[in-house]
Order: structure tokens, then sequence, then C-alpha cells
């Protein structure tokens, strides 16, 4: 169904008072400072793999692979996932509360039975401004990219 639809079956009252604020109520600079960060290291490290690894089937998979072992205090996570690796993947709302073996289930998932699109957008957002930028060098040295 068309959204112009769906507004319709909404009360004018519920529009006003509840929504309409949310559509005018400008963000936080720092919340479009992590925006524009996400968006910008995303392109950049797209933009890096598919230059290396433009004829690889894989490249989606390497980067999701680099930003797991950079989240991982640069350690392989084949075998273990740090404290620090699972503390930043319960900035997720959804895993706040979980416990580690629900946490490395959803990891598991997100990493080998989802597109790995899907696992790059959560490890970047999970990731402050400040991390992402360091994430950027890390790939470069890693994979000897300049």
């Amino acid at each position: 169904m068309e959204l112009a639809k769906l507004m319709k079956k909404i009360p004018e009252e519920i529009i006003v008072e509840h929504i309409c604020p949310y559509l005018y109520q400008p963000q936080s600079k720092e919340l479009c400072e992590d925006i524009k960060s996400f968006v910008y290291t995303k392109n950049h490290l797209y933009s890096l793999y598919f230059s290396k690894y433009s004829l690889r089937k894989y490249n989606r998979q390497w980067l999701l692979s680099d930003i797991c072992r950079f989240i991982n205090g640069y350690n392989s996570y084949y075998f273990r996932y740090s404290n620090f690796f699972y503390s930043k993947m319960k900035v997720l709302f959804m895993l706040r509360d979980k416990k580690i073996e629900h946490l490395y289930k959803f990891i598991i998932t997100l990493e080998h039975k989802l597109p790995p699109e899907i696992g790059i957008h959560i490890k970047l957002g999970i990731l402050n401004p400040h991390e992402r930028y360091k994430l950027i060098d890390y790939v470069k040295y890693v994979e000897n990219i300049h």
C-alpha cells in the first residue's frame, strides 16, 4: 500500500500532534556527523575493494572479514571473538541485554548466512566516526591499498 493511502487512514490529530513534530525537529550535530562518517566509510571501502578485487566474486566477503578482524582487535575471529567485539555488538539495541550465546548465534548468522552487505552495514554502524577512520587506515595497511 502506498504511503499516501496509509497516511489518509491516520487521524489528522495524530499526524499533527505526534508525527509532524518529528519531521521538523533538527537532528544533533553528532548524529549528522555519524551518518556522514558511515556513508563516507562505506563508499570509500567499497571503492577500495572493488578497485583491487574487481574481477573477484568475494570482495564484499573479504571486506566484511577485514571489518570483523578490526573490531576483534586485529585478531582472526575464526576461533574466538574478543570481549571488545561482543561489547561493540551490544551497541545494537536488539542485542543490548542478550547473553554471549545469543550474540554468538547472531554474529554467525550475520557473517555466514546473510548477504555480506548486511553484515558490512551493521558492523560499520556499530563503530563511531573515529573508529571508522581507523578502520580505513587498517584496511589500507592490511590490503596494501593506496
